[in-house]
């Protein structure tokens, strides 16, 4: 399970501190993710190859009032190359109206709401769930959520 955090920053020379503290946060799960930087300014062909290169199980973006329109046009090609890839929003553009963005934008799977750092981490751990259980039998997968729902209450502690 690969989880991509992508920030397109305005600048190269602004960084997306935001995208550093979410991947600190969620240091459980080092393992399955991968943070990567680009911005607005880049052609979105890198981009994509780039992104495309990293074979992510789910991408999520950061949106910001300075990005969303390129947020928005990379994610929409990238659905073509990526068709099996989850897409998540996290941000302030997206998360004060969540269900308009998801009905405007059938692209994205989900929006992250609240505060980041535990909606991250917390969805993290049912992405790597969701993996496991495709590859488990079905009757190993009748007390998953049971596991889930210990590990939400642990996480939470």
């Amino acid at each position: 399970m690969k989880i991509l955090l992508v920030a397109c920053n305005a600048k190269y020379i602004h960084s997306n501190l935001a995208v550093y503290d979410l991947q600190a946060y969620a240091s459980d799960y080092a393992d399955h993710i991968v943070l990567k930087e680009y911005t607005i300014n880049q052609q979105k062909d890198d981009i994509m190859r780039d992104i495309y290169l990293e074979h992510p199980d789910v991408v999520c973006v950061s949106c910001y009032i300075w990005n969303l329109s390129f947020v928005k046009e990379l994610m929409a090609d990238l659905i073509k190359i990526l068709p099996g890839a989850d897409f998540w929003a996290g941000g302030p553009e997206v998360s004060y109206d969540a269900e308009k963005f998801l009905t405007e934008n059938s692209e994205f799977k989900g929006v992250m709401v609240g505060e980041g750092e535990e909606t991250l981490s917390l969805r993290t751990g049912s992405f790597i769930m969701k993996a496991a259980e495709d590859v488990l039998s079905p009757a190993v997968t009748v007390f998953l959520p049971l596991i889930r729902n210990c590990v939400s209450e642990i996480q939470r502690q």
